[in-house]
């Protein structure tokens, strides 16, 4: 699941600035007090957003896993291959693209349908829990996504996890312990959250 994030991550960062050199992203300004907030971000509820991250992930995952290649950038961190379920073979194209489809990234897409394009990241998030919870019940640890596509994941033996894949594990659980934090502290504090946030940014 890790490496997934980091593949995730990879992706976010490739397809923000594609999207951004695009013209697609938004500048939205927030006032509080005396204090205005300008951000800028990309939105995948635009469906031209939504085409590109699923172009993307279609290229990067199912490139990574046919062809002999095996696994993904994140995969090689942790030491992970991708295989046919039976024999172990490299996945052939078709199987790759089978599961590149059972992980759901095509979801976004739904950004298309503009009355449940708000719903497009919900329905990903919703999967990629379900593919979790399959994967982790499974005696041989494949998800739906594994099933469907005749895929396992598997990780060669003597093979230990790499200390740049203990960083990323770090980084990821550090990213989500302060986005955590930001949340609750945003919601107990409301506008005073951002006066703060405001007067540090000064005095750095």
């Amino acid at each position: 699941m890790v490496a997934y994030v980091v593949d995730i991550l990879i992706l976010g960062i490739i397809g923000f600035v594609i999207a951004a050199l695009l013209g697609l992203g938004e500048t939205t300004t927030r006032t509080s007090g005396s204090n205005t907030f300008t951000s800028y971000f990309v939105s995948t509820t635009n469906p031209i957003v939504s085409l590109i991250y699923a172009l993307l992930g279609a290229a990067y995952f199912i490139g990574s896993w046919s062809g002999g290649r095996r696994a993904t950038i994140g995969q090689r961190l942790f030491h992970l291959q991708v295989g046919n379920a039976f024999d172990g073979r490299p996945l052939s194209t078709e199987q790759a693209v089978r599961r590149w489809i059972a992980l759901g990234s095509f979801l976004g897409l739904l950004a298309f349908i503009r009355p449940i394009a708000g719903l497009a990241s919900l329905a990903q998030l919703v999967w990629v829990v379900v593919l979790v919870i399959t994967t982790a019940r499974s005696p041989t640890k494949q998800g739906l996504h594994d099933r469907f596509a005749n895929s396992a994941v598997v990780k060669p033996s003597g093979e230990g996890t790499s200390g740049i894949a203990m960083a990323c594990m770090l980084v990821i659980g550090l990213i989500v312990v302060l986005a955590i934090i930001g949340i609750v502290a945003a919601i107990l504090l409301g506008p005073a959250f951002f006066d703060q946030l405001s007067r540090l940014g000064r005095s750095i």
